[in-house]
């Protein structure tokens, strides 16, 4: 299964989460397996696409 992590011996899933700089939840991606790995979470993800031309913006891998 996609879920189920060998070293944790239990399953887990991952999300992608956008927050604004004031603290604010502004995009929360479907949940994914916990061997899905962050770059092609990022890399499926429409998030990318709605920040192409700011100024700026980071991500951080939080809470692994």
């Amino acid at each position: 299964a996609q879920t189920y992590s060998s070293y944790k011996h239990h399953n887990t899933v991952k999300y992608l989460i956008g927050i604004t700089p004031q603290g604010i939840v502004s995009y929360i991606l479907e949940g994914w397996g916990g061997r899905t790995s962050y770059k092609y979470l990022t890399e499926h993800c429409t998030l990318l696409n709605k920040l192409h031309g700011t100024k700026r913006y980071r991500l951080s891998r939080q809470g692994i």
